[in-house]
């Protein structure tokens, strides 16, 4: 400002807010100074900074002195305006580089899921690969691995390097597609682990002795949808939860093998029955088709499995479910009828390539276009209703059952009350009323998280990270906020101040350098949206000076003022809505 001339009543490195206390102004700031007509300080909110320049305001009155802001010219304002960004910017690079100095717990590479059908399960990466490199680059973080594939330009290939868990490394090559959530390319991985991160409150995991860190391999427990104990291992947090909601019996014992310290221990927990009350259901599940239509290229499914392959008996029973195949092999082994080309044939798979089913094989998409029940939940609304296996619900409530889709829906939407179904069974027309429930389900009372590592490094060193990190959050803003503007991204995944404040406590507990590394993202958060085209930010400032600049006259003080109003009842409203988002977040959180 002072380089042209602008006059500065306060200069201050973060934010000092105003408090109010009767007829008292309090500024919230930790110290400040006057010096040659300039105030100068630090304020208490340690985010960037801000700068009080004369006649920038333009509801007030102006003298038309040269020193004034809008007496400038339109580059020299602009300049003046992107400089608070670059203070946050600024802000930014300083927390990432002294929090890596001190030691930032970062996500470790490791793949946690693989989407099924996804680039990397094409390319047969699996839960426990570590990648390594991409395109011949270390590759040190989870995160910078998501960011530097999500921005690449649509259609590229890239070259991964992978470490398996018994340490061989190989290369593959995968070709990204597009991101469903709109957060630009992706290989279909993420880093979620079966590590036990946190326990929710009175925790049967907790109880029974499971520790934070523990890492479940395995679960033994009875099958209520085969009848008989099971041992099933754990490779990701998939497989332990379809366990765990479906499987197990709420309230019944498992038996869960975690690798503690290099240990393996079995430790016998007695599950919780948890609720999901937002969600009701009958308790069934409609009758599919098994088409194969891709293989995991490393599966030793192949052997035996070819694509086009359509699943239709197991042990001579026609199959309506995956549950049917689970409880046919439920022996040890499961003959399957087949057919391709109209050929058919029979192949016989062991109980743990019947697991297979579910990581190595894409089915077809199948698309019901009626309700046939394929399997009843013991217990559940359907069961106590009379509902069967094999019966077709034609009508609800006497309307037409229009798709499974449709109905699945209707039952969803009924809020509990209870329905009439209009059911066919060999032939015949029987009306049963049932009334759904919320979802019952096993629970052991823990979140789980990814694979950490605390990473430090010298200062020099910490100050290129920091400038890495500053430019890859400033990326991973971008994508986001492309995703708010293509409506891929939900904006209730926003957060406000009171998300900030729970984030902000839970990375305090994970160490100075971590909290650190938090308020760097914040910052540079702040300087990329305070960039963005809305009035009373420096962003609608800019779009004020390219108008100018277009028109060859500035934007009259009445639009400008009219324009603020607006864009200022935006951002208030944005922060009412993050925030009741966050509050909600906070209530829903067992």
């Amino acid at each position: 400002c002072r380089a042209f001339g602008i006059r500065v009543r306060r200069f201050y490195l973060g934010f000092a807010p105003r408090v109010r206390i009767g007829k008292k102004v309090i500024p919230l700031k930790i110290f400040s100074f006057k010096r040659g007509g300039t105030e100068y300080g630090v304020g208490l909110v340690l985010f960037g900074g801000f700068v009080d320049v004369e006649g920038q305001d333009p509801t007030k009155p102006r003298k038309g002195a040269p020193w004034e802001f809008l007496s400038k010219k339109a580059w020299q304002r602009a300049v003046v305006l992107v400089a608070g960004s670059a203070m946050n910017a600024v802000s930014a690079f300083l927390f990432f580089a002294v929090a890596f100095s001190i030691g930032v717990r970062l996500t470790r590479p490791v793949v946690g899921l693989v989407d099924v059908g996804a680039p990397a399960w094409r390319a047969g990466i699996q839960p426990g690969d570590e990648i390594t490199e991409m395109n011949g680059q270390p590759v040190r973080e989870f995160l910078e691995l998501a960011t530097n594939i999500a921005l690449l330009p649509e259609g590229s290939e890239v070259e991964l390097t992978v470490r398996s868990p018994d340490g061989t490394t190989r290369k593959v090559r995968v070709k990204p597609v597009a991101d469903p959530l709109g957060r630009g390319l992706t290989i279909g991985v993420m880093p979620v682990a079966p590590i036990v991160e946190k326990f929710e409150a009175d925790s049967a995991a907790a109880k029974a002795g499971i520790k934070r860190g523990d890492i479940i391999t395995a679960i033994s427990f009875y099958d209520r949808i085969v009848g008989k104990r099971r041992e099933v291992a754990i490779k990701d947090v998939r497989r332990l939860r379809t366990i765990l909601s479906q499987h197990v019996e709420p309230g019944a014992e498992v038996v869960l093998t975690v690798r503690r310290n290099g240990k393996q221990l079995k430790i016998p927990v007695r599950t919780d029955v948890g609720i999901e009350k937002r969600v009701v259901r009958l308790g069934m599940l409609n009758t599919t088709e098994f088409i194969v239509e891709e293989l995991r290229p490393n599966s030793p499914l192949k052997k035996v499995i070819k694509v086009g392959d359509k699943f239709l008996k197991a042990n001579g029973v026609d199959l309506r479910t995956y549950y049917d195949i689970l409880k046919a092999a439920s022996d040890g082994t499961v003959t399957i009828t087949l057919s391709n080309d109209g050929n058919r044939r029979q192949i016989t798979l062991t109980e743990k390539q019947v697991l297979m089913l579910e990581e190595d094989v894409k089915w077809k998409d199948y698309i019901a276009r009626r309700v046939e029940v394929g399997y009843v939940v013991g217990g559940s609304a359907a069961a106590e209703a009379g509902i069967k296996r094999g019966d077709v619900i034609v009508e609800v409530d006497s309307k037409k059952v229009q798709s499974f889709g449709w109905f699945a829906e209707y039952v969803s939407r009924s809020g509990g009350k209870a329905m009439v179904l209009t059911v066919l069974r060999n032939g015949r027309r029987i009306s049963l009323t049932t009334k759904p429930r919320p979802i019952r389900y096993a629970k052991i009372g823990v979140a789980f998280g990814m694979h950490r590592m605390l990473y430090r490094t010298d200062p020099i060193s910490a100050m290129v990270m920091g400038a890495k990190r500053t430019w890859l959050w400033a990326k991973r803003v971008f994508l986001v906020i492309r995703g708010l503007f293509a409506r891929t991204v939900a904006p209730k995944h926003l957060s406000g101040p009171v998300g900030i404040i729970s984030i902000s406590y839970a990375f305090a507990k994970l160490g100075l350098g971590t909290l650190l590394y938090l308020l760097g993202l914040i910052s540079i958060n702040l300087a990329i949206v305070n960039l963005l085209p809305i009035p009373v930010l420096d962003g609608g400032h800019l779009m004020f000076v390219a108008i100018e600049k277009l028109r060859g006259k500035p934007v009259s003080p009445g639009a400008q003022v009219a324009a603020q109003l607006v864009g200022l009842f935006v951002l208030l409203a944005l922060i009412v809505f993050v925030t009741y988002n966050d509050v909600l977040r906070l209530v829903q959180t067992p």
